[in-house]
């Protein structure tokens, strides 16, 4: 098996080795549920997104029945609350010749931050890619976060991606597949919007 390589945009690659102890952590860790909704779109406005909820929650359960999708909360004992969440999407990658974990969203309560919960989701993510035995780990992040701007993912192995990321968004907050039909490549240039 190759070795795993970790990527950060905006920030890393990692050696597989983001070893972190939870024996003696006052938290553990969960997959989400449905009735997890409300949490999540608290912890994704914790994390600076505006999503209402009637939005989200489609998605939101159609993500959780992805085999390739995988959303882990942190969860403080004894009181059971949710104080965390990463989530991690698994791909085949051509130019890899293998699977790719990309982490999509790392959030921590900001009463819970400093206290370790977010090296061990990261170490659960990154266990879960040696488990897919994945060849690649990359975090999609902001370089104005908090967290890039403390350098946390580069204390946890990765290093800087020289790779930029582009984006087209849908206007109005529509999504640039905008057919009812699911997208696909048109047949020919006179299809092409």
């Amino acid at each position: 098996m190759r070795p795993l390589k970790v990527t950060f945009f905006q920030g890393a690659v990692v050696s597989a080795a983001v070893a972190h102890s939870v024996d003696k952590m006052p938290f553990g860790f969960r997959e989400a549920r449905p009735e997890d909704l409300e949490t999540v779109g608290e912890l994704l406005t914790a994390l600076g997104y505006d999503v209402r909820l009637e939005r989200l929650y489609p998605v939101y359960l159609r993500l959780l029945e992805d085999s390739a999708y995988r959303c882990l909360l942190a969860v403080s004992h004894p009181e059971g609350r949710v104080i965390g969440m990463i989530t991690v999407r698994r791909l085949p990658c051509l130019r890899l010749a293998g699977e790719q974990v990309t982490i999509e969203e790392l959030v921590v309560r900001p009463e819970w931050r400093g206290r370790g919960v977010g090296r061990a989701l990261l170490a659960q993510a990154v266990a879960y890619a040696q488990s897919c035995q994945a060849v690649r780990v990359e975090v999609l992040s902001s370089k104005e976060r908090e967290s890039t701007r403390r350098g946390f993912y580069e204390k946890a192995g990765f290093r800087h991606a020289r790779s930029r990321v582009y984006r087209m968004d849908g206007s109005a907050g529509r999504a640039p597949c905008r057919g009812a039909e699911p997208c696909a490549f048109p047949s020919s240039l006179e299809e092409v919007p």
